[in-house]
C-alpha cells in the first residue's frame, strides 16, 4: 500500500510539472478572441511579471489599451481583473483560464456584461485556426 501511494504521489508530481509554466513561458504579447455580447471580437493582451507568480499589463479590446496590475499564475492557470473600455463605458471584469499548450490559453471572462468564452494564442494564425476547429458555441 505505502509502495501504491508513493507511486501515486511522484505520478502526480510527474504530471502537474507537465503542465506547469515559467514566468518566461507566458510573458510577452497573446493575441486572443472573445465571444462578446457584441459579438466575436479580436485584440491582444501583454503580460509582464512583477514577481515570480504576479504580472500586470495591457489588454486591449475595442480599440482601446486597459491596463490591469493584479494579475496571479499558478501552474498551469491565471487570474487577473480590471476595467475595458467599451464606446463611453467602463466594464468590469474578471478573467480566468488555463493553459491547452504553451501557445494556446483558453479563459472564462466575467463581467458586468455578462459571461463571455475567450481563447489566446502567440500568433493571430493560431487563433483563427482555433475558431475554424472549435468555434464559440
Amino acid at each position: 500500500m505505502k509502495k501504491l501511494l508513493t507511486l501515486l504521489v511522484l505520478l502526480s508530481i510527474s504530471l502537474f510539472s507537465l503542465f506547469a509554466y515559467a514566468a518566461e513561458d507566458v510573458e510577452g504579447r497573446w493575441y486572443l478572441a472573445a465571444d462578446t455580447p457584441v459579438g466575436l471580437k479580436r485584440g491582444y493582451i501583454d503580460c509582464h511579471f512583477t514577481g515570480p507568480e504576479h504580472f500586470e499589463g495591457t489588454l486591449n479590446m475595442f480599440g482601446h489599451d486597459n491596463a490591469y496590475d493584479d494579475g496571479h499564475f499558478t501552474g498551469n492557470s491565471f487570474s487577473f481583473s480590471g476595467k475595458i473600455r467599451f464606446s463611453i463605458f467602463r466594464i468590469r471584469y474578471g478573467a480566468s483560464g488555463v493553459f491547452l499548450s504553451p501557445t494556446t490559453i483558453e479563459a472564462e471572462i466575467d463581467s458586468s456584461a455578462g459571461m463571455m468564452d475567450a481563447i489566446a494564442a502567440r500568433t493571430e494564425e493560431e487563433i483563427t485556426l482555433w475558431l475554424e476547429r472549435k468555434p464559440f458555441d
